[in-house]
């Protein structure tokens, strides 16, 4: 058993419904404030002091850009909503490189969707 996993994967449950209402209502800002818990969740359960501090620091920037690429790139918030479910999912798993797998491939997805708007 993965330590913090029962605790990780009710506050990701949580926060995905909160993404999912905010989309299903068309607001951007309350979406991308989730998605940004989300992920300060995940950062925050690696138990690493130092990463989730300077996580926490680039919270405005992160909002800003996050919306942005809501706005600018029709369909992200589905692929997001999506893989962020794949990533609740491979919690109920018993092979951590499931997890992996699903983040890194989020990684990838974010990554290339803010390529495009360069």
């Amino acid at each position: 058993m993965w330590p913090r996993r029962a605790a990780l994967r009710g506050e990701l449950a949580d926060r995905l419904d909160e993404m999912r209402r905010a989309h299903a209502a068309g607001d951007l800002t309350a979406l991308m404030a989730a998605d940004r818990a989300f992920h300060a969740a995940v950062v925050e359960a690696a138990g690493n002091e130092i990463l989730a501090e300077l996580y926490h620091r680039l919270r405005d920037r992160q909002l800003r850009m996050g919306e942005a690429g809501f706005r600018l790139s029709p369909g992200w918030a589905e692929v997001a909503l999506a893989e962020h479910a794949g990533q609740l999912a491979a919690l109920d798993g018993d092979d951590p490189a499931v997890w992996r797998d699903a983040v890194a491939g989020h990684i990838d997805s974010a990554a290339t969707m803010l390529g495009t708007l360069r």
